[in-house]
């Protein structure tokens, strides 16, 4: 049922390859941030972090010119596959230069959109602009419940380690799938002696 599990009361586990470090095959969760470090070229690294949203988004953002106060905006490829057309797509544009203002006049779906200076204005300014969707085929995301409890990741904890010192008695606590959902049990276990000042298993 379960494929592997490492506990380290420091560290969890390190993971290098030259051509990936990890790939996982399914959904990943993590209980806390997403941190890349990068150096900065002064034998230092810098901590950057991975934003999170409650959608599953995908982002797009580019350059453009107004002619005569207009501009058509084409989404690239990658990202006109990707976005969902089930979800409405977020715009933000920023002139860089002096307008009148600016709107998004139309979403032509996942192919692009279109800009138009406000009173009929004729500028010819650069403009920027990001574009937010839904990631295609995550309009609604189902996540396994026994993951969202919130006494999961203490029960996980509980099953892979028991008390130290010198005990006679402990609890003991197990795991199993039902066919629909994971149950946790706890067993009480008696006349044990943990010789080690460690968790076992």
């Amino acid at each position: 049922m379960l494929g592997a599990w490492t506990y380290g009361q420091v560290y969890g586990m390190n993971v290098a390859g030259d051509r990936y470090g990890l790939y996982v095959a399914g959904k990943q969760y993590t209980n806390d941030i997403i941190a890349q470090l990068s150096d900065n070229g002064d034998n230092e690294r810098i901590a950057t972090y991975v934003p999170t949203g409650t959608s599953v988004d995908i982002i797009a953002k580019g350059s453009a010119k107004l002619q005569n106060g207009k501009a058509f905006i084409n989404f690239d490829k990658n990202f006109s596959q990707l976005v969902s057309d089930k979800e409405p797509i977020v715009i933000t544009v920023t002139p860089t230069g002096k307008t009148q203002g600016v709107y998004v006049q139309e979403v032509k779906g996942n192919k692009g959109f279109v800009v138009v200076e406000n009173n009929n204005g004729k500028s010819s300014t650069t403009i920027n602009w990001i574009a937010i969707g839904t990631r295609k085929g995550y309009e609604e995301v189902e996540n396994p419940a026994e993951v969202l409890s919130a006494d999961f990741d203490k029960n996980m904890t509980d099953v892979y380690t028991t008390p130290v010192g010198r005990k006679t008695n402990y609890i003991e606590k197990s795991f199993y799938w039902d066919g629909n959902k994971l149950k946790f049990k706890t067993t009480e276990k008696k006349d044990i002696s943990i010789d080690k000042d460690l968790p076992y298993r």
